[in-house]
């Protein structure tokens, strides 16, 4: 097919629970649905979430009680890929006909480590795969402390053969990760993000430009009452649990930088836009990164893929 209509859901992890999170997924996959979408793509971190503000009591040289048991709290909320909840995605999947591409918090199963991770799931063959993230910020890699490595860069297709990846939050800054993805020939460019700030749009439209590809940001959009019990940003802006911790800017960029759906701030929602594939040939008639403007005599990109784990 050479139009898909796709869409981002812009949503935040109520409380970090399971149960709410799968319920709000399921009705916006549904939602996706019937706007006739055959993709939908959720934020970094979903399901497990995003503990923005949380230190987990740590400073250098020292850690809490309080801390250490608020990490075992948020552990519980983590998955492991693939497991029970893939399986759960794989059939909402299938009911909807519709591919899911999901930010979840996985749980290594033999060590216990996490890592922020996207989850490829399709409707006709199931879950095809996963991203973990391989450059947490200094700040993250606290608590996402697995290593990640070369082995989980895939980009899947589905049954029309439309190039799938995921490129998560701050990796989108890493040149030669974004390398790796054009020269897999990525047409759908997945940016699940908890970055709301304006400058991520530019970063966005600068994806899309310089890898002519279709660019699918799905941002985190979350009040303080989304947070669990505790969170430590409970007490900001006077413990207002209607302020805004997340403020969105979800966006659906074309080849030439076109901004079709979005940005969408202050709420959350789900931004749906049709995909005209042929746009990403015809913007390569002047620039081709993995083609004609590689200088394969000048420059070479070699990438590691083996695994590192027992993952």
């Amino acid at each position: 097919m050479s139009t898909i209509r796709v869409s981002v859901a812009q949503v935040g992890t109520p409380k970090f629970e399971l149960e709410p999170t799968m319920a709000k997924l399921e009705s916006y996959v549904k939602q996706a649905r019937e706007q006739n979408s055959r993709l939908v793509v959720f934020p970094e971190a979903f399901i497990g979430g995003y503990p923005k503000h949380s230190t987990f009591g740590m400073v250098i040289g020292a850690r809490s009680p309080e801390g250490r048991q608020e990490y075992a709290r948020y552990h519980k909320g983590a998955i492991v890929v693939p497991g029970p909840v893939t399986d759960r995605l794989v059939t909402l999947s299938k009911e909807n006909d519709i591919f899911l591409v999901v930010g979840v918090i996985e749980r290594e199963e033999l060590t216990g480590s996490l890592y922020c991770t996207v989850v490829y799931i399709d409707p006709d063959q199931g879950y095809v795969g996963k991203h973990r993230k391989l450059m947490p910020t200094s700040t993250e890699r606290t608590i996402w402390s697995g290593i990640a490595d070369g082995s989980t860069l895939p980009v899947v297709a589905n049954r029309d053969g439309h190039r799938i990846s995921a490129v998560i939050c701050w990796e989108n800054y890493m040149p030669l990760l974004r390398s790796f993805m054009y020269s897999q020939g990525v047409q759908l460019y997945c940016a699940p993000t908890v970055d709301h700030r304006d400058v991520w749009q530019s970063t966005m439209q600068h994806v899309a430009l310089e890898g002519r590809c279709f660019v699918l940001s799905a941002c985190q959009f979350t009040r303080q009452k989304d947070y669990p019990e505790g969170h430590a940003g409970n007490d900001l802006d006077g413990g207002d649990p209607e302020a805004p911790r997340s403020l969105g800017g979800s966006v659906i960029i074309s080849p030439l930088g076109t901004i079709l759906a979005g940005p969408l701030r202050g709420d959350e929602g789900l931004l749906t836009a049709d995909l005209d594939m042929e746009e990403i040939i015809q913007s390569k008639l002047d620039l081709d990164p993995a083609g004609h403007y590689t200088r394969p005599d000048v420059f070479k990109l070699i990438v590691n893929q083996t695994s590192n784990s027992s993952a």
